[in-house]
């Protein structure tokens, strides 16, 4: 539709008040009928929505204060950080652009600038098996990789060269699917 300049417009259900008479919400995307509303927006962003609107009448302020809130391009993922570093100050909020041609296990960012976050130091974070949902940083070994993050789209054996630096969230995950390539996105604490 885009590509016949057209925009494409979507509708969530309200969690506070479902339409009257059916009681079960309108949404575009089926699947976002019982969806926490946070994720419900953000997918609809990472499905290329330009409009996003409340499909039930009576949409709560909170609900109405994140929809308006949101940020206008980059699909935000919630996360719980497991570090305790700069790193974690640094990442939250920052707009990181996605690299045009990705894996189907990860989404890789682009990174600019790795002296802003490594300094004289490397961020290890925890390596262990990688779960669908990880926060991931690339460490020092890798050279001109070391500092890009990365969200792992599905399980993945350990790499010593990659460490976890935190978790999206439960009700997020499911954005991980419906992120396009060479889209930014961002990560914010839970």
């Amino acid at each position: 539709i885009h590509k016949y300049g057209y925009r494409v417009t979507g509708f969530i259900p309200s969690n506070h008040h479902k339409r009257i008479g059916v009681s079960r919400g309108l949404p575009t995307v089926e699947r976002h009928r019982n969806m926490d509303t946070f994720t419900a927006i953000e997918e609809c962003k990472a499905l290329g929505f330009d409009d996003i609107f409340f499909g039930d009448d009576l949409a709560s302020k909170e609900e109405l204060l994140m929809l308006v809130n949101r940020h206008p391009t980059a699909v935000t993922f919630r996360y719980l950080p497991e570090v305790e570093d700069d790193v974690d100050a640094w990442l939250n909020g920052r707009v990181l652009r996605q690299i045009q041609k990705g894996l189907p296990e990860i989404i890789r960012s682009h990174f600019n600038d790795p002296e802003s976050i490594y300094k004289d130091r490397a961020v290890d974070g925890v390596s262990e098996e990688i779960k669908k949902g990880d926060v991931l940083m690339c460490k020092k070994d890798l050279l001109r990789y070391s500092g890009e993050v990365q969200l792992a789209r599905m399980d993945l054996p350990k790499d010593a060269s990659i460490g976890r630096i935190g978790r999206i969230i439960d009700e997020d995950i499911p954005l991980l699917e419906s992120l396009k390539d060479g889209r930014s996105f961002r990560l914010i604490k839970a």
